[in-house]
């Protein structure tokens, strides 16, 4: 790795950071760290920047050393052949668990007809090499396994490098989609449920989800209808080992379970894919769909065969989504099914049919969110339900008329159920809390130290030390509610909990745990979030998890505080910095105290101010209510 040497610009690439930024990086030091110096062509060692890199943490790429291995192995050769052949080397090294090189070629074909005794996805990409290509490429792959922090890491940018030039790399999802298509799935996912990719088209999706160590990985079905050997050899480094299946045959999967499906371009070949998933979709079970919005949503000249589908009342939701959204960047706008099998005997109108249209908005984190909440709530009962990106629409009107099937046609009533007594009684409540006055937001005096620096630990540094326990949280099915706190994902986001009934949890899930006074309870899903809690007591439902200090060099407060900062997208919960305290725990438990009772007080009244305005606008707007102006009542007290 030593003679490889990056240009500034490779610097910035394999930060994952604009170039201005490590000019930045050069002119201010960090921690007493320099910026390593050019050699004579201006160039720069590759070790050293990996090594300032991880010193420092500067970057946002999480596993700069190993990028740069794959950059080693990449720059030397572009030889598509020759990164296959590498690729299959670490698979056999991922699956050994030790290194390929020291074995011989004789002994390494028998290690790996052991692992792939019927030929399905190794085997005859090891034995075509001879004894003289394959000892250099067995020394090369070790190298850039030892260099990751896994050879599955290695696996997968050698991976990304292969196809990076390539069609098939261009098409491939947008991550942001990746990620957002992997919470729809891990949503709608039952216990027992598997997962089904079919003809491997959305392997990217699958391995997003289970990228989460905590995430217990699902059985996997792959359905092909020609032997996928490089998705099954991918699958297998990942530690994923899929039941393979011809199309055409029967499934078998149980209830619970989802099916992935890419769709391709030809408009016949997507809807027979189709139409032989919808037949293979058990009961309580789903499909997601990604395809192009030309054949999903827009108007189709021949849409007899996607109107079929949709009679059937399988299409349970469908969004278009907005352009751009596949590696390369394509203007194709794509879309995205959500398939359910029907009622049998419906009660009352066929089963919900809902459509949504964000095609013209940016997809950014909210619009994220909103997508995956939609799609996951329109898997199950929607009645009562509010959405944010759908809307339930006529399935027979968006059959009969042609055309777009998310055209809007029709703005969404807003009801108001109005109250003026009660509304007016609530204006009052809520003006009398408003007016109260806040107390100091920090009694306390503020001095500068003449010698002071700040100390931090990386998390996944503190878990190690023993600083924390780091415990998982729980898969939790649908319950009452109740009056033990429940701290979801989305719950910590929002930073309150919801309740659950502890019979019904401690009878569903009777391994459940509860949380201790002071846990600090995160998230790692979009924008990290932590919230603590300060009672204990409380039930966390799986993607959430608790952070246990058990040092007093921490502080709960403070813990929370640093992950709160986190940018969005920092999902590497190993190199968050925490603080650490350089004062005596007692004071800095009162100054984090005070202040967390001042954001609690500012939260309160942020929101009473909010329901006060949706009161006015209910009920004074629409002359309900009527109002004067009248004296404060700090006034009348005088």
């Amino acid at each position: 790795m030593s003679t490889i040497t990056l240009s500034l610009a490779d610097v910035a690439a394999l930060a994952r950071v604009q170039r201005p930024v490590v000019s930045m990086w050069r002119q201010r030091d960090k921690d007493g760290l320099v910026f390593p110096d050019p050699l004579p062509d201006g160039r720069f060692e590759g070790a050293e920047i990996v090594d300032y890199l991880e010193r420092t943490g500067r970057g946002k790429n999480p596993d700069p050393r190993a990028e740069l291995a794959v950059h080693a192995v990449t720059a030397a050769d572009q030889d598509p052949d020759r990164l296959a052949q590498l690729m299959a080397l670490l698979t056999a090294r991922t699956l050994l668990d030790e290194p390929v090189g020291p074995l011989d070629r004789d002994d390494l074909l028998d290690a790996v007809d052991e692992l792939d005794p019927d030929d399905d996805f190794l085997f005859s990409e090891v034995e075509a090499l001879d004894a003289a290509t394959l000892a250099p490429l067995a020394a090369e792959a070790d190298a850039v396994a030892d260099a990751a922090w896994h050879p599955r890491a290695a696996y997968e940018r050698l991976h990304d490098a292969l196809h990076r030039h390539s069609t098939a790399h261009d098409e491939r999802l947008d991550p942001h989609l990746t990620t957002a298509l992997a919470e729809v799935v891990r949503g709608v996912l039952g216990v027992d449920g598997c997962l089904v990719d079919v003809d491997g088209t959305c392997a990217d999706v699958v391995l997003s989800l289970t990228a989460d160590e905590d995430f217990p990985t699902p059985a996997l079905v792959l359905p092909w209808s020609s032997p996928p050997r490089d998705v099954v050899r991918r699958y297998r480094t990942q530690g994923i080992r899929p039941r393979v299946v011809p199309l055409a045959q029967e499934w078998s999967v149980p209830e619970g379970s989802v099916v992935l499906i890419r769709l391709p371009g030809d408009p016949s070949a997507a809807f027979d894919l189709l139409h032989e998933v919808a037949t293979e979709l058990p009961v309580d079970a789903c499909a997601v769909v990604i395809g192009p919005a030309a054949l999903l949503t827009d108007p189709l000249a021949a849409a007899e065969r996607r109107d079929e589908l949709l009679r059937g009342g399988v299409v349970r939701g469908i969004v278009r989504l907005p352009a751009g959204l596949t590696r390369g960047g394509a203007r194709q706008h794509l879309a995205v099914w959500l398939m359910v099998q029907p009622d049998p005997h419906p009660v009352g109108r066929a089963g919900a049919f809902l459509v949504g249209d964000i095609s013209g908005r940016a997809f950014d984190r909210p619009l994220q969110l909103s997508f995956v909440d939609d799609l996951v709530a329109a898997a199950g009962p929607v009645s009562g339900r509010a959405f944010d990106v759908l809307e339930l629409a006529d399935r027979r009107q968006a059959i009969s008329r042609g055309g777009s099937l998310v055209a809007h046609d029709r703005a969404r009533a807003v009801a108001y159920a109005l109250d003026p007594a009660g509304d007016a009684a609530r204006i009052a409540d809520l003006r009398a809390g408003l007016l109260q006055p806040l107390p100091d937001p920090f009694p306390f005096t503020a001095l500068a130290a003449e010698q002071a620096a700040p100390c931090s630990a990386r998390m996944g540094d503190a878990q190690r030390h023993g600083l924390v326990k780091l415990l998982p949280g729980t898969r939790v099915p649908e319950l009452p509610a109740g009056s033990t706190r429940l701290w979801t994902a989305e719950a910590v986001a929002a930073g309150v909990a919801d309740s659950v009934d502890l019979l019904a949890l401690t009878l569903a899930v009777p391994s459940v745990k509860l949380t201790e006074p002071g846990d600090v309870v995160f998230t790692t899903k979009a924008t990290p979030r932590a919230v603590v809690d300060a009672a204990g007591g409380s039930a966390v439902a799986y993607p959430a998890r608790v952070l246990r200090v058990t040092s007093p060099k921490l502080a709960p407060s403070a813990v929370a505080a640093a992950i709160n900062r986190l940018p969005p997208g920092n999902a590497q919960w190993q190199t968050w910095e925490l603080p650490v305290l350089q004062i005596d725990e007692h004071h800095a438990s009162a100054i984090l105290d005070r202040l967390d009772a001042l954001e609690a007080d500012l939260r309160r009244r942020q929101a009473e101010a909010d329901e006060l305005r949706r009161l006015v606008t209910r009920s004074v707007l629409s002359g309900a209510i009527t109002v004067i102006e009248s004296p404060t009542l700090h006034e009348k007290g005088r």
